[in-house]
């Protein structure tokens, strides 16, 4: 097999794929038990469509935009969310939006789309921008300090910070990082595919790691627990997103959640609202302070547009620069690297067999540097999210928040988010990596910096 070599600082443009020694089938396991990212051959980022298999599993890996939209919207019906990726879930999150399938999820998505509308999020400006005030003024002590900032660590605080108030209002106290460090515990326990699962083994076949992060998770469901049950006591309307799904009816049927629906759907949010908005904004900043043009540019259009005063949601469409940089951010570093459909019957696919029970997976890590997709996929390059040059690109070769109906609910709320924070941070600050430290993409259920992000922070 192949697999990429990661970039080192002294070569910051990409992370680039090289051809080496094919790896036997106990090497193909140890690295997908460390990183699954080099397990990746030269052929997946060249062709349309892999096939494998391991034991009992049939794998097929789609690059084809054409196919991919297939499976994810087409032909949606018949497949379901992968077997190994649900395994990994739903430990944590049991049957939330991200793990549930057919008319359950339906009606969940019904219920919970409106937390999310443009107009909630919207709202939602004042509270992202009052929390990063707080990291601004750590990032200020730290360059005064000449200290390096563990920027990885900041972005997981800070994104936590506005979940807890969007979501609850503060009823989380001084609780917030107790939450950070089981949810990182969780992420650590079950970030990796099981070997069993990749064997196809059954369910009753105990994952070790499953079992250890069950501790984590009971921490975790009983703050949960206490909050809803206090909040449901108490009644009102604090306006949060936690209200919110107390209060929601399906508008065909009438009928809301049950405490425990609520808690599914909370952890849910809870996990994906901030690990992926802080693994985005840290690989942003990283890229930005390799990259001084780009940095350069993003500057001249913050200067510019804000002339210094803090922003609001109303200015991001003034600010597609800080968009189109974070646009590319995703492209090279998605959060969700991978995610899987599992075929429920036989289909075919661009005259591709797949079977019945294979799992059929889509990589944005590497569909986003496909050489057929992408000219020099492995370049920073802001400009391809320009307006008008995305216009002849395939809606699915690019897919950071998923695809077809089950696109990521939070889609918007996230990228309000990055826009807004990277705008703070950028507007006040130049960040520089630590020199020597190295870099390498680490995949767990995200795509994080495996040994962190240390920056040195200048005031600009």
């Amino acid at each position: 097999m192949d697999g990429p070599a990661f970039s080192s600082p002294a070569n910051p443009a990409a992370f680039r794929v090289k051809a080496r020694r094919d790896i036997g089938f106990f090497e193909f396991l140890r690295q997908s038990q460390d990183n699954p990212l080099r397990n990746w051959t030269a052929e997946s980022f060249s062709e349309d469509v892999i096939y494998n298999r391991l034991l009992f599993t049939k794998f097929i890996l789609l690059n084809n935009p054409e196919f991919i939209k297939h499976v994810l919207t087409d032909n949606a019906a018949n497949y379901h969310k992968s077997r190994i990726g649900l395994s990994i879930l739903k430990h944590g999150l049991g049957n939330g939006l991200l793990t549930s399938e057919g008319a359950f999820w339906l009606r969940q998505r019904r219920i919970i789309n409106p937390a999310f509308h443009h107009r909630r999020v919207a709202a939602m400006a004042d509270t992202m921008t009052g929390e990063t005030a707080i990291t601004l003024d750590l990032m200020d002590r730290a360059s005064v300090s000449g200290r390096p900032l563990e920027i990885l660590e900041e972005m997981m605080a800070l994104t936590l910070r506005i979940i807890v108030a969007t979501m609850f209002s503060g009823d989380i106290g001084n609780r917030t990082a107790l939450v950070h460090h089981h949810l990182t515990k969780i992420q650590e326990m079950t970030g990796r595919p099981p070997v069993a699962d990749l064997f196809g083994l059954p369910p009753w076949f105990r994952r070790r790691r499953h079992v250890e992060a069950e501790r984590s998770q009971k921490v975790l469901d009983d703050i949960v627990d206490e909050i809803i049950a206090g909040r449901r006591r108490a009644g009102g309307d604090r306006g949060d997103l936690l209200d919110m799904l107390l209060a929601a009816r399906d508008e065909e049927t009438g009928t809301g959640m049950d405490d425990r629906q609520v808690r599914d759907e909370v952890m849910t949010i809870f996990a994906a609202g901030h690990e992926t908005t802080a693994n985005a904004l840290t690989w942003t900043l990283y890229l930005v302070a390799q990259h001084p043009d780009v940095e350069a540019r993003l500057w001249t259009e913050l200067d510019t547009v804000l002339a210094g005063r803090a922003p609001t949601y109303a200015d991001l469409a003034a600010l597609p620069y800080a968009r189109m940089v974070i646009d590319e951010s995703l492209r090279l570093f998605p959060p969700a690297h991978i995610f899987g459909r599992s075929a429920l019957a036989p289909d075919r696919v661009g005259g591709h067999r797949i079977p019945k029970g294979a799992e059929v997976m889509v990589s944005p890590w590497v569909l986003h540097r496909h050489k057929k997709l992408w000219k020099d996929p492995e370049r920073f390059d802001p400009e391809r999210f320009a307006p008008g040059v995305a216009d002849g690109r395939h809606a699915y070769a690019y897919l950071p928040f998923g695809g077809g109906p089950r696109t990521c609910i939070g889609r918007g709320f996230a990228l309000v988010e990055a826009h807004l924070l990277l705008v703070m941070i950028a507007q006040r600050f130049r960040l520089r990596l630590k020199p020597g430290h190295p870099v390498e993409p680490l995949a767990l259920i995200t795509l994080r910096p495996r040994f962190g992000m240390p920056m040195l922070v200048t005031r600009r």
